[in-house]
């Protein structure tokens, strides 16, 4: 029977090969780059200011007709802006801002820049309901006032009977 010759060399000589190789260096110093950028992108986002933190504004109804009362547009607002505050805070890792410091900026004219300094958060959620006769358009916006931009947005149309299904969607 014949013996196959195997390779007796040590396995480090292999690692000492990868090592001085051209493709390691730059390989390396990509690694450490990457690295860093993703050490200062988790210290940014986890600094106690920001981190991933909402705070949803008092919804706005606008009225398209006078068909229904103040009381029961008011209704409808708070008890929706609520239900966005109540669900998005069962999300664990997300700081949603209290009713009670929300609710301050009901019916004001916002700086939103201030706003979200005032309740150290990063993202705004702000939302306008329109009703026309038995139709009801919700709008609803997720902002970064820190420069102004949209982070999401969409619009949701239903009849007032599916208000409940409305409220699970959003």
């Amino acid at each position: 029977k014949a013996q196959k010759k195997t390779d007796t060399k040590p396995a480090s000589s292999g690692l000492h090969r990868v090592y001085r190789s051209r493709i390691f260096k730059p390989t390396l110093i990509g690694i450490l780059l990457v690295s860093l950028i993703i050490a200062a992108g988790l210290s940014y986002f986890s600094t106690g200011e920001s981190g991933d933190s909402v705070a949803i504004l008092p919804f706005i109804f606008m009225a398209a007709d006078e068909s229904k009362s103040a009381v029961d547009n008011e209704y409808l607002s708070d008890g929706l802006t609520e239900n966005v505050i109540n669900s998005l805070s069962q999300l664990p890792g997300l700081k949603v801002t209290a009713r009670a410091s929300v609710f301050r900026y009901k019916g004001k004219d916002l700086d939103l820049k201030q706003v979200a300094h005032d309740l150290g958060v990063r993202t705004i959620f702000i939302g306008r309901i329109i009703q026309r006769g038995e139709n009801i358009t919700i709008k609803a916006e997720l902002s970064d006032p820190r420069d102004n931009r949209q982070i999401w947005g969409t619009q949701y149309n239903r009849k007032a009977s599916d208000l409940l299904v409305l409220e699970k969607e959003i």
